[in-house]
C-alpha cells in the first residue's frame, strides 16, 4: 500500500478533491492522500499540507517567475532609455509641424535632349 499523507482542503475546493466528495468551499476537510493523488490538486491549490496555510504553501517565488520579473524590469529600463534619447513625444500636429524646419527643394533638371522623357529628336 502506498504512503498516505494528511492535507486539508482550502476555499477554492470544489465538490470533489482527488476523487473524493467533499463540501464545496469548505476550508479545513482533511484528507488523507497518497503523493499521485495529491499532486494535481496541490498545483490547484484545492489542498495544502496539513499545518499549513494556502499562503504558506505557495509564498515563495519559483525561479521561473524571478526570471520573467527580471526580464520585464529589464524590457521596461531598455524602453525607458530609448524614450529618452528620442526626446518629448509631440501631442498634436500643429505642434509638429511648428518644429518642422522648410528645406527649399531645387527643381529636377530637364532631360537631355533625344532621350525618351525629352521626345524623339528630330532629323533636318
Amino acid at each position: 500500500m502506498a504512503e498516505t499523507k494528511d492535507f486539508i482542503t482550502t476555499k477554492l475546493c470544489g465538490r470533489r478533491v482527488a476523487g473524493r466528495a467533499v463540501e464545496a468551499g469548505k476550508e479545513g476537510q482533511e484528507l488523507q492522500l497518497t503523493a499521485d493523488e495529491a499532486a494535481f490538486e496541490l498545483g490547484q491549490g484545492t489542498i495544502v499540507p496539513k499545518g499549513k496555510q494556502l499562503a504558506d504553501a505557495f509564498g515563495g517565488e519559483s525561479k521561473k517567475i524571478a526570471e520573467l520579473h527580471a526580464g520585464i524590469a529589464a524590457e521596461e529600463a531598455r524602453y525607458a532609455a530609448v524614450r529618452a534619447r528620442r526626446g518629448p513625444e509631440v501631442a498634436t500636429v500643429e505642434a509638429a509641424t511648428a518644429e518642422a524646419v522648410a528645406v527649399p527643394v531645387a527643381p529636377a533638371p530637364a532631360p537631355a535632349a533625344g532621350t525618351k522623357a525629352a521626345g524623339p529628336a528630330k532629323a533636318d
